[in-house]
């Protein structure tokens, strides 16, 4: 009996034991836009709401991938990575007990989403993680903390990665995506890289007009599988696997995920020069640029403000990254222009050149149009002048992490239509004259002159709202992180906060997807004044794509929301 006793008492400690004892917790696994990556990160690292102090940052190789295994073998994609994690009862190097874990590898706005929608074939949604590098490894130090009067200096990892951290990642599937394009456009993009070359598409912006969008040629015979697409200046390359946003998988005819998107705020693209000829320029209007993307033009004195006439690089980002249909669909292939970054690069109906490397100027001229993979590559091609330099135009979504490493010297920005996208003339070093020195690069030009107040008056055109897209409800640690970003960036100047954001732009439906076009969506602060025609029933769920479209001030919607007695105002939610 005595036996019995102790033995019940035994079971029912270890028991007691079990249910207080808690492994750690993915509370944030998210692949995709690198617009994205470093103030998430920093984020993440320094923010009460998120309690997780330490971190840990590698570059694309191939011990960290997100596999998408609706293929045989799975195709792998790299990125840099960020992970942060709490120490819970132990310390960051060896965590013990209780803590979660936030992580973002950074792929791209299409590759994020089809990384969140893609269901394999045993019906669970999202790439898998996987993390194979040993515990221990040094942190490469990514995330860099941007100063009032420089770019920005680097966070040292304050953690080399522990092995209970790594064993909570790998195999992980992917459940968030961080994208600055709606997954409508997404898909949108995805389906253009699938249609034979030089076939129309149709996609209906904001005046009601159907207008024409043309297929890049990248199907193969092969299902759901394009022809990857590849760099001129490196090895790397971009996998073209279709997704659906509803429905079923197009590979493995499972269910995909239902989704709701959460606005993290609003970026600009800024289009970028360098070289000894070109950076004499200091605003280009948008048909002018829309000339070189279609590799039309391609001379330094092509543009107003050179005067010696070179030839002129121009960058052309992949198709599927949001950069490159964000600034697609608000200038060359606008309501306004009909050009594509893409254009003349058919062979029948399959893309002519891959990688990009088209002669601009009709081959009268030795100007190039020429394809870069990722941020990282256009920032840096930009910026690589060579010894007797090169003048280079291209453009991304600004940052103060994107644009880090310019100064005076290698590389500028430029005024689009004659305005700024980050800077009031009147915070200029002379007030009103535009030199084109990215802010942050010195303390004549603080990161505190940037404002968006072009973007914020609706007159710049190249911009997007940043999203993070994952299920419904929306996760704990999406909630949380958008939290910490917006603290963040009250002193951060990388986006325009929802609350700050005086412009939407137009929703607009694209019959060519049809049924994949989804009314899922995020919603406006309902608190926020005037943000719909009758702010007091809350915000309508956004429809469609927003990649370009036309730009309106909140307050016109509300004047013709009352001018014509219009429930919906005149477009459909935007932000």
């Amino acid at each position: 009996m005595k036996f019995l006793k102790y033995l019940v008492i035994l079971t029912f400690a270890l028991c007691s034991v079990a249910t207080v004892t808690k492994a750690q917790s993915v509370a944030f696994l998210a692949s995709g836009s690198s617009a994205l990556f470093n103030e998430l990160g920093q984020a993440a690292f320094t923010s009460a709401s998120t309690n997780t102090p330490c971190l840990w940052t590698q570059g694309a190789i191939s011990s960290i991938e997100a596999q998408d295994t609706r293929t045989s073998p799975a195709t792998n994609e790299t990125g840099s990575i960020w992970v942060t994690w709490g120490p819970g009862t132990g310390t960051c190097a060896a965590p013990a007990g209780s803590y979660n874990i936030y992580a973002y590898l950074s792929l791209d706005s299409v590759l994020g989403d089809r990384c969140y929608f893609e269901t394999d074939s045993a019906g669970v949604a999202g790439c898998v993680l996987s993390m194979t590098i040993a515990a221990g490894t040094a942190g490469a130090n990514k995330i860099c903390y941007p100063q009032p009067t420089a770019s920005c200096t680097e966070y040292l990892d304050n953690a080399a990665i522990p092995a209970a951290v790594i064993g909570a990642l790998n195999g992980q599937h992917i459940f968030v995506a961080g994208t600055d394009i709606r997954p409508e456009d997404a898909k949108f993009a995805s389906t253009r890289m699938f249609t034979a070359c030089g076939t129309p598409l149709y996609r209906q912006p904001f005046d009601q007009g159907l207008r024409e969008v043309y297929g890049l040629g990248y199907q193969t015979g092969t299902t759901g599988v394009g022809t990857p697409v590849s760099s001129y200046y490196s090895s790397a390359t971009f996998h073209v696997l279709d997704f659906n946003i509803t429905g079923n998988d197009p590979i493995t005819s499972q269910p995909v995920p239902s989704y709701t998107v959460s606005t993290v705020g609003a970026q600009p693209i800024i289009i970028a020069v360098s070289g000894p000829n070109i950076t004499a320029a200091k605003d280009i209007n948008g048909f002018t640029f829309t000339l070189f993307v279609q590799g039309v033009l391609g001379r330094t004195t092509d543009l107003i403000g050179p005067t010696t006439t070179a030839p002129v690089t121009t960058l052309i980002r992949e198709p599927l990254s949001g950069t490159y249909n964000t600034t697609e669909f608000s200038i060359p292939n606008s309501s306004q222009f009909h050009g594509s970054q893409d254009d003349n690069n058919c062979n029948g109906n399959v893309a002519y050149s891959n990688p990009m490397n088209l002669q601009s100027t009709n081959g009268v001229y030795p100007a190039f149009r020429r394809r870069v993979i990722g941020t990282g590559q256009m920032v840096a091609e930009i910026q690589a002048l060579g010894p007797a330099g090169t003048d280079t135009l291209g453009y991304f979504f600004w940052s103060q992490g994107n644009a880090a490493a310019f100064t005076d010297s290698n590389g500028r920005y430029l005024t689009v239509n004659g305005v700024d996208p980050l800077q009031s003339p009147s915070a200029y070093v002379t007030p009103g004259v535009f030199d084109g020195i990215i802010p942050g690069s010195d303390s004549s030009h603080p990161i505190s002159n940037v404002t968006f107040a072009g973007l914020n008056a609706g007159d710049y055109p190249a911009w997007s709202a940043l999203r993070l897209v994952s299920k419904s409800p929306t996760p704990a640690g999406v909630s949380n992180l958008i939290t910490a970003v917006q603290t963040l960036d009250s002193t951060q100047h990388d986006f325009v906060t929802l609350a700050n954001l005086k412009v939407w732009h137009s929703h607009y439906y694209m019959p060519v997807i049809g049924s994949q076009v989804s009314a899922n969506g995020a919603t406006l602060n309902p608190a926020t004044p005037n943000d719909l025609c009758n702010p007091a029933a809350g915000a309508i769920a956004e429809f469609g794509g927003d990649a370009g479209g036309a730009n309106l001030l909140k307050q016109a919607n509300v004047d013709f929301c009352s001018d014509f007695n219009n429930i919906d105002g005149l477009i459909n939610k935007a932000n």
